[in-house]
Formats: structure tokens, C-alpha cells, sequence
């Protein structure tokens, strides 16, 4: 009976630290945004607007993750709010480029096309939400500014 309970104490200890672990890797987990561009067209139709981020995975553990979602200002006017759920996985010791599609409203759309013609101005572009990785919501608030 004693190594019965000795050997479940060990699992018991070893599944804890392979999530304390995990956590601890999801924490280093780090999501920049990077840039809002508009995709390509064909024919008359309206552009689709993405928004790329860079994950970087800077642990020895693969990472994945669950959803995307936030606020994007161009600006200082919302243009959109989205949210993307779509698992990805994120290899040891790497860093992704990931598009997400994002729907602006009409007055968005045209504020943000109008925006990139006019190149005479920098355009501040603000993003704030959060990333969902293995659980763990990870707050981002990033500004970039593109020419």
C-alpha cells in the first residue's frame, strides 16, 4: 500500500511540473504587432485589410495558440474589432509571421484606404487585445507607425 501512494505521489508531482512548466513557457510567449496592409483584388472588389503579428516562441517548448482578438485604431479612429480562433502551433525557438483578415466597417475600410494612398502622412496604427495560449490570456497593446 505504502509504494502504491509513492508512486501516485511521484505522477501526482510530475504532471504539476510538467504544467507549472508550461505555464512558465506561455508566460515568455512574445506577440508584437507588426503591420496593417491591404491584400490583393481582383476585379472591383474591395480589398481585404490584414493584420500581420509576429509570434516568437523564445522557449525549448513548441507553444500553441488558441485565438487572437482585439481593437485596431488607424489614426485614432476605430476601424475594427475582430477576433480569429484558429489553432496554431508555434515550434521551439522560433518566430512566425501570422495574417489574420480583418473585417473593417465601412467608414473604417475608407478611413484605412484612404490612409494608405495618402502617403504624405505617417499613419499611426494601434493595436490592443489579447492573445489565448494554451489557456493563458496574454494582453498586448502595441503602436507601429508606417509610411
Amino acid at each position: 500500500m505504502k509504494k502504491t501512494g509513492l508512486y501516485l505521489t511521484a505522477i501526482f508531482g510530475a504532471v504539476a511540473l510538467y504544467f507549472f512548466s508550461r505555464g512558465n513557457a506561455v508566460k515568455s510567449l512574445k506577440v508584437y504587432f507588426s503591420s496593417l496592409s491591404l491584400g490583393s483584388t481582383k476585379g472591383f472588389k474591395i480589398p481585404d485589410v490584414l493584420a500581420k503579428f509576429r509570434i516568437v516562441n523564445p522557449t525549448n517548448t513548441p507553444l500553441s495558440v488558441r485565438a487572437i482578438a482585439g481593437d485596431i485604431f488607424v489614426n485614432g479612429k476605430q476601424i475594427a474589432s475582430f477576433s480569429q480562433v484558429e489553432n496554431l502551433e508555434i515550434p521551439a525557438n522560433q518566430e512566425i509571421i501570422y495574417s489574420v483578415t480583418i473585417k473593417p466597417d465601412n467608414v473604417g475600410l475608407i478611413m484605412t484606404i484612404i490612409s494608405f494612398l495618402n502617403k504624405k502622412q505617417k499613419i499611426k496604427i494601434d493595436y490592443t487585445g489579447t492573445v489565448n495560449s494554451s489557456g493563458i490570456v496574454i494582453p498586448i497593446s502595441d503602436t507601429v507607425y508606417q509610411n
